[in-house]
């Protein structure tokens, strides 16, 4: 046998060839392949090296940007689960989960016996980044109980996904007022609200099918028949959840509401790495503390940098999930004086007071927020008076909150607060008693407004954001039938002269039939 033994070898130009070296061989020009078979494995540092095939059926090619890897194409993306609550637990993160999709209705209100229906459940969706998150707790409203002739139908109760999204309760009919149909519950926190339909009102026995419950997201209430009768309550489950119940016929009970429900959509997702410089620093901004939330979920209250349109500010930012998800920024804040009343230029005017006073401490001050940030939600701290309210359990004071404040009456959309100020005029949202922030607030029997710049007749009577209340009828007692010539009580943000000309508080005239602080008081408002 012979041996030869190579350094290299070249083709007959001499152009090309392999050259030989310590076991290995190179080419020196590219190596052109018309067929190739390999028995062994490839490796090297080449950009197009993809790893084994052969039992990799149906996945997915991926990389960390260093290496290539095949997947399950089922835990990148897409829908992993749905779960549907319809009772109190505990909602509890795969580990191959990111984020999810919370619906949550409330249950529906009960209806009365002649005719009048239940109001529906609230509904409130939203899309939450789980990536931190281990448990929520999950809470499912129980429906209010129908009732006979002239009663008061049962309040459906709220349900929630912890302290992201709650869908309010629907009304009980026959309750505000005589033989009215119940108000429709409404949405909080989430970035979609509905309110639920209301109920039908007052009829007669000939009112055949004219006893409906509002209607919720998910559907409509029970069936109804001739001579309804208790048709309706003896099928009670055959409505949607969130649904009112229908009003009975003259001498029987209507039907009770249905339950809430709440339900979660989980979707597949792979642990992105938290963008924490974000809003941190004049030249890395942030557009608002809600984009800060979703980049870094984990962000905490503090004070963060907000571009305003080319405006950049620093401005103290509610981030924590108790703050109903997080994502608010400070608008203004007032100690217990008259800086803000309803007269002050700082509601409708493109201007700003001590904006370096950008934290939670007692003062005045007015930022950008109120004059170039479009906004959804308003949420309202009332530190010196005590802890609950719309938003429970923050151990900062007593809440208001209103979500969608600039929709109704033709009116919706983000809107610039100063710009909201400027063009409401009586922007009733509900009845007074019924707003989850009236419990440190006095009233009186009438009017029971609650909502935007009101003012009574005389013009004397006026609150930014609040309530107004007399004791003389007219009507059916309520806004805006109600006499709204000597108003007694006035409590809220933005007051007017007769009323102390509080920035923010409560006072009492005479005449009331619910005491509250009756006194000037701090508040904070936020903006997202």
């Amino acid at each position: 046998m012979s041996l030869l033994k190579v350094s290299s070898i070249n083709d007959l130009t001499d152009t090309g060839g392999f050259s030989l070296s310590n076991g290995g061989v190179t080419a020196t020009l590219p190596l052109v392949v018309g067929n190739i078979v390999i028995n062994g494995a490839i490796s090297g540092n080449s950009g197009h090296i993809i790893p084994r095939q052969a039992g990799n059926a149906e996945k997915l090619l991926q990389t960390d940007g260093s290496n290539l890897s095949w997947v399950e194409a089922a835990g990148l993306a897409g829908i992993r689960s749905m779960n549907v609550w319809t009772g109190n637990g505990t909602w509890n993160r795969p580990s191959d989960c990111t984020s999810i999709m919370v619906t949550a209705v409330g249950a529906g209100g009960g209806g009365s016996g002649y005719c009048e229906a239940g109001g529906a459940g609230g509904m409130s969706q939203r899309v939450i980044d789980v990536t931190n998150v281990t448990s929520v707790s999950v809470t499912v409203g129980n429906p209010g109980g129908g009732t006979n002739y002239a009663g008061c139908g049962g309040n459906g109760n709220s349900s929630s996904f912890g302290s992201y999204v709650t869908g309010g309760g629907g009304g009980g009919s026959n309750c505000i007022q005589q033989h009215e149909g119940g108000l429709g519950g409404e949405g909080i926190g989430g970035t979609l609200n509905v309110f639920g339909g209301g109920g039908n009102a007052h009829g007669s026995h000939h009112s055949y099918g004219n006893h409906a419950g509002g209607a919720s997201y998910y559907g409509g209430s029970q069936p109804s028949s001739h001579n309804q009768s208790n048709y309706s309550h003896r099928h009670e489950g055959h409505s949607a959840w969130g649904a009112g119940g229908n009003g009975s016929q003259h001498g029987n009970r209507g039907a009770s509401g249905r339950q809430g429900v709440v339900v979660v959509h989980e979707y597949y997702g792979k642990p992105v790495t938290a963008d924490t410089s974000y809003g941190t620093s004049s030249g890395n901004p942030a557009t608002s503390a809600e984009e800060i939330k979703i980049r870094n979920p984990n962000a905490g209250d503090g004070v963060y940098w907000i571009n305003f349109g080319g405006t950049v500010r620093q401005i103290y930012c509610l981030m924590d999930n108790r703050w109903l998800g997080g994502g608010w920024m400070m608008g203004m804040k007032a100690t217990r004086g008259t800086t803000f009343n309803w007269d002050s230029s700082y509601w409708t005017s493109n201007n700003v007071l001590n904006e370096s006073q950008y934290n939670t401490n007692d003062g005045d001050a007015k930022f950008e927020t109120m004059n170039k940030f479009a906004a959804k939600d308003i949420l309202g701290i009332w530190p010196d008076i005590g802890n609950g309210g719309c938003v429970p359990d923050t151990n900062r004071g007593w809440t208001w909150f209103e979500t969608d404040f600039n929709t109704g009456y033709g009116r919706g959309g983000r809107i610039v607060p100063i710009t909201f100020w400027s063009q409401v005029d009586r922007f009733y949202k509900s009845n007074a008693n019924e707003f989850c922030g009236i419990g440190q607030f006095s009233g009186q029997s009438h009017v029971r407004f609650y909502g935007f710049n009101y003012r009574n007749n005389p013009g004397w009577a006026r609150t930014r954001w609040g309530f107004g209340w007399n004791e003389n009828g007219g009507g059916s007692g309520g806004y805006p039938e109600a006499d709204m010539n000597s108003d007694d009580v006035s409590g809220g943000i933005g007051m007017s002269g007769n009323f102390g000309s509080y920035s923010a508080g409560d006072r009492i005239n005479c005449c009331q039939n619910r005491n509250g602080i009756n006194r000037s008081a701090r508040i904070e408002l936020y903006f997202r």
